[in-house]
């Protein structure tokens, strides 16, 4: 079934990369009608699969409540298995790839292990290959300090530097030289939001050289470095009291805190805004227009322990 096989594409890339946002901008350009789009989330909300879906994706499938490295490494065989099986004409598949987005705080190895020694995995579906996101603007720093980002460069075919207009040519060498170092064989690519080419540019599938590279399963111990909590937020509150809270929550834990993403209402609008933040730097909200209602909360990803502790604030804060 070699030739026949489906092709998986593994996004990879540490918190707040911009993978959802690659994705996104290809699928919004007409591209990837027949992509399948399976996304991991630590967090129990998905709401980069809401993402996916607003702008276009036909039902992604959403794997949260862990990563998919450890805690939920056998949920991608299941996923893989049961959708196989569900296809009426198998010799015919209603997709043409499959793109699987793993969170911010995974390793593509457990994915690499489960499609390359599952035989039946393996007879149905191959690993095109593995797109690695890297933020321009934090990536240098976070290569310096997290050996999981680093894992994440290792096991990448091609790394796209995403927020380039965030910084200059000479930061930008600086981090190109470090990924080089990291994997001399990785193909380096730029990505703004206005310059997505065709997915074909992104998608072509070089020859995959994991049999010359030593793949392990990562330790289920890499999550005790950092915490995560959601905040559910069923009530609209006015924009102004969510600004400042937020504003004064990445004052206060700038150094701790390195994800907040979510989804709330507002007293100003009908419909639903995402909120978007990287190591306390807060994106424009995103109106989401979406057609169901949308459970409201935020997700809170922290370094050490402080998850929870950094919730109570910012609810404090929501309520003062």
């Amino acid at each position: 079934m070699i030739n026949s096989s489906i092709p998986i594409v593994i996004v990879t890339g540490f918190l707040g990369a911009g993978k959802t946002t690659f994705l996104r901008s290809l699928i919004e350009a007409g591209e990837l009608s027949k992509t399948l789009f399976i996304v991991n989330e630590i967090g129990e909300v998905g709401l980069d699969q809401q993402l996916l879906q607003a702008s276009g994706a036909k039902d992604p499938i959403l794997l949260s409540g862990g990563c998919l490295c450890c805690e939920m490494k056998n949920d991608l065989g299941y996923t893989l298995r049961d959708l196989y099986l569900k296809w009426p004409d198998k010799a015919n598949p209603p997709i043409d790839k499959i793109v699987i987005e793993t969170s911010g705080l995974a390793s593509p190895a457990s994915a690499i292990l489960q499609l390359a020694q599952d035989h039946w995995l393996r007879d149905r579906f191959r690993l095109s290959q593995i797109i690695g996101v890297i933020d321009s603007e934090f990536g240098l720093e976070t290569l310096k300090t997290n050996e999981l980002a680093v894992d994440q460069v290792i096991y990448s075919d091609t790394v796209f530097l995403s927020k380039q207009d965030k910084v200059n040519a000479e930061q930008s060498a600086h981090l190109t030289e470090c990924i080089l170092r990291i994997n001399p064989r990785i193909k380096i690519k730029g990505v703004n939001g206005k310059d997505i080419k065709s997915a074909d540019h992104y998608f072509m599938s070089p020859a995959r050289t994991d049999t010359m590279r030593q793949v392990s399963n990562p330790s289920v111990d890499h999550l005790l470095e950092y915490s995560t909590t959601n905040i559910s937020m069923p009530d609209a509150i006015p924009w102004k009291s969510l600004a400042s809270a937020l504003d004064e929550l990445s004052q206060t834990y700038q150094n701790d805190l390195l994800r907040v993403k979510g989804v709330v209402y507002i007293k100003e609008l009908i419909t639903p805004i995402v909120i978007h933040g990287v190591r306390g730097t807060f994106m424009q909200p995103e109106v989401l227009a979406m057609k169901d209602h949308t459970h409201a909360s935020l997700t809170l990803i922290s370094a050490g322990t402080h998850a929870n502790v950094i919730a109570e604030h910012l609810s404090r804060q929501l309520l003062a």
